[in-house]
């Protein structure tokens, strides 16, 4: 009996020992990496989520920076539409209804002198405004960082989506801009009249609300070119679209060589020659968009910010205001350049202007493309195109 128990025993302690490592076998595999390669993989995919989160709340920063710009134009629209008519009538001004359509061509659309927009049409503003808002919300609902994995056709839809909210808000923007023209010689009209207080009112808000409308604009055109560095798409249409590859223009094109200071720049066939300043200048038949070439010292401690604002304080421009501006490089990749986006007063209108600067042999060459928007649009694509035309020899 007793060897009996002891074969029980054996046989029993033999057959855990056996089923010891079936049961290893069923236990889930473990949480933790067992390896170098899994530690680096574990390692990785943690950076790249926080790669990530980092983008994610940058974009959405911008985002935010966006709907604060549109939601200042859109007081600033409501506010000009409650303005008190009445005592603007007391000036012995002429209202009329402008009946804008729907694609606002400025050249066809010259604003009457001593005219103001009646209250009626203001309402077009600020409905402008609304849709630029609805626009905006519609883009971020289709942020690319909203998908766990998101495709190309993705990061497309959101590139399509904001450049819808750019049109509108550079159209609402060129509506605004029409206003300032008829104001500023009704200003000059009242300079010294002691009622002149509710235009200076409604010169105020006109110009709040480009000012609103301009980085609506800038932070739409961020938005659209946003990079998606983190997320694992396809690179190609990840990216921003890719310049024209070098040597193609948009343009047919003419060229300006300088042999005093070594560059040539390029810009459209169909601009004439002109005398508006600098070393060269050219313009459109309307006069603008219109082409300056400066030349300019470089002096210690001055940013191309300040060579810029007293290249065009010194051809009657006042009020400049740097939009954005950064770093960069000129066509061949190599030469250090300068850009920047501008705004300022020039015979009492708003100009807009891109600019491009880079120093050779102690010199500052600044190429400036500059427009007036109720006579034509700013088109920031093809001015920086002929900007970066500029090549030193």
């Amino acid at each position: 009996m007793r060897k009996r128990i002891c074969y029980l025993v054996l046989f029993l302690g033999s057959a855990l020992l056996l089923a010891t490592p079936l049961v290893a076998c069923c236990q889930p595999e473990q949480q933790f990496p067992s390896t170098v390669e899994e530690l680096r993989r574990t390692k990785e995919g943690g950076q790249a989520d926080e790669a990530r989160q980092v983008e994610e709340q940058e974009l959405s920063g911008l985002y935010e920076e966006l709907m604060g710009f549109i939601e200042c134009a859109r007081a600033a629209a409501a506010d000009l539409e409650d303005l008190d008519w009445e005592s603007l009538s007391s000036f012995d001004l002429e209202f009329e209804d402008w009946e804008l359509p729907d694609e606002l061509d400025l050249d066809e659309f010259p604003v009457p002198s001593g005219m103001l927009p009646s209250e009626e049409t203001l309402e077009l503003l600020v409905e402008a405004c609304d849709e630029c808002l609805a626009l905006a919300a519609k883009a971020w609902a289709q942020s690319p960082y909203k998908e766990l994995q998101p495709s190309a056709q993705d990061i497309q839809e959101w590139r399509e989506s904001c450049a819808e909210l750019s049109s509108a808000l550079s159209h609402a923007r060129d509506v605004a801009s029409a206003l300032e023209p008829g104001i500023s010689q009704l200003l000059v009209d009242l300079e010294d009249s002691p009622d002149s207080g509710q235009v200076e009112e409604y010169s105020d808000l006109v110009a709040e609300m480009i000012d609103c409308l301009d980085q609506a604009v800038r932070a739409a055109s961020e938005l659209r070119d946003w990079p998606f560095s983190s997320l694992a798409t396809d690179a190609e249409a990840a990216a921003p679209a890719a310049p024209a590859e070098e040597g193609e223009l948009s343009f047919e094109a003419a060229e300006y060589r300088n042999t005093q200071y070594g560059f040539s720049i390029k810009y459209p066939k169909d601009w004439a020659e002109a005398d508006v300043g600098g070393v060269f200048s050219a313009e459109a038949s309307g006069q603008v968009p219109a082409l300056t070439v400066d030349v300019r010292d470089v002096e210690a401690g001055a940013t191309f910010a300040d060579v810029l604002t007293a290249v065009l304080e010194a051809e009657g421009g006042s009020g400049v205001e740097i939009i954005s501006e950064k770093e960069t490089t000129l066509a061949d990749g190599a030469t250090p350049a300068s850009e920047a986006a501008v705004k300022f007063k020039i015979r009492g209108v708003t100009a807009h202007a891109f600019s491009l600067g880079a120093i050779k042999d102690s010199k500052w060459i600044i190429v400036t493309i500059t427009t007036v928007k109720m006579f034509a649009s700013y088109d920031e694509a093809l001015f920086s195109e002929i900007a970066y035309t500029l090549q030193f020899e």
